[in-house]
């Protein structure tokens, strides 16, 4: 999903809304949005899963398709490693 599809769903909403993560696409669990690193960039390994480097970081994509650039949500647990 694109930056600007999820700003015109979100447009429509409650601002006052509070924003959760599912763990899975299966909705095992679920967090609250805890924060988010913009000026990313995404490195997929495969069609589902890839590797994320912030614009300080270097890319060696290694043959791999590098996007230019990604928003990255993180759920409050992944921010505490529980």
């Amino acid at each position: 999903m694109k930056v600007k599809h999820l700003v015109k769903i979100l447009s429509k909403l409650n601002p006052d809304d509070e924003v959760i993560m599912s763990k899975d696409a299966w909705g095992s669990s679920f967090y609250p949005l805890a924060g988010m690193e913009t000026d990313c960039t995404y490195v997929p390994e495969t069609s589902y899963s890839g590797d994320i480097y912030t614009t300080i970081d270097t890319v060696e994509d290694n043959g791999k398709n590098v996007n230019s650039s990604a928003v990255v949500l993180y759920p409050i647990r992944g921010i505490l490693n529980e």
